[in-house]
């Protein structure tokens, strides 16, 4: 008998997903020459960023959620660009940038190009290996923002659709369920005060679960379907500006 729960699977995917748009935000936010201090903020917000959008997909790829086939599939075959038609290659080199940051340093900010607009232009290693060597795969652009931007332009979109395709964003109505086991959680809580426990069965009753539910499921499809305001302006200065160093 399956356990699956749309709805932890929702979860995970909004997580990721805000957790990559804020890192990505605050990336671009930062302008001009860089001290050590500001250096460090930039390797550290589009690390989180690789690392969340990976997170993200591999959330869908694992063997344990039902429509990892289905997902995986469809993935690797729009994950394309000109040029690079292997989506499976496309999305391995970017995996592996991840596992080069996560696991053995990989300053991602170590080299770009300055605009004159002040916008920091990094550049990904045109191949990356695996720790064994068995394996290379190829950058499909020179540039983590054009990686960035073919990523945003695709995977927010797949994902929304092929929710929409299995009945992951079917609303939520086991609300006496939730709120039997928030307060099944919280009473289990040696750490949670007495005085919390006791008020928590009217505090729920207080609480609209089905138009939080409905905000949360609002989220969720705003977050895939963001057209990403701020990473469209940083192209245009790209695309209008000429570097400085």
């Amino acid at each position: 008998m399956s356990t699956f729960d749309p709805i932890d699977i929702r979860s995970s995917i909004k997580w990721y997903f805000d957790s990559k748009n804020i890192a990505l935000r605050k990336a671009l936010q930062l302008r001009g020459p860089l001290g050590t201090e500001q250096h460090n903020d930039l390797r550290v917000f589009y690390s989180q960023y690789l690392i969340s959008l990976v997170s993200a997909v591999e959330a869908l790829l694992e063997k344990e959620y039902p429509f990892c086939a289905h997902f995986q599939d469809t993935f690797y075959e729009e994950f394309v660009i000109d040029g690079y038609s292997d989506g499976e290659q496309n999305y391995a080199y970017i995996k592996e940038l991840r596992n080069a940051i996560v696991h053995r340093g990989e300053d991602i900010a170590g080299r770009g190009t300055l605009m004159q607009s002040g916008l920091h232009l990094l550049h990904v290693p045109p191949q990356i290996s695996t720790r064994s060597g068995q394996a290379t795969y190829q950058a499909f652009s020179p540039l983590l923002l054009g990686i960035a931007a073919f990523s945003e332009s695709l995977i927010g979109g797949l994902i929304l659709r092929h929710f929409q395709a299995n009945n992951i964003l079917r609303p939520r109505t086991d609300f006496d369920a939730w709120r039997s086991s928030m307060q099944a959680y919280v009473e289990s809580d040696p750490t949670i005060p007495n005085f919390v426990k006791q008020q928590l069965p009217s505090a729920l009753q207080s609480i609209d679960l089905q138009k939080m539910a409905e905000h949360d499921l609002a989220g969720l499809v705003s977050l895939l379907s963001s057209n990403h305001q701020e990473l469209l302006a940083a192209l245009q200065e790209i695309q209008a500006g000429v570097p400085h160093v």
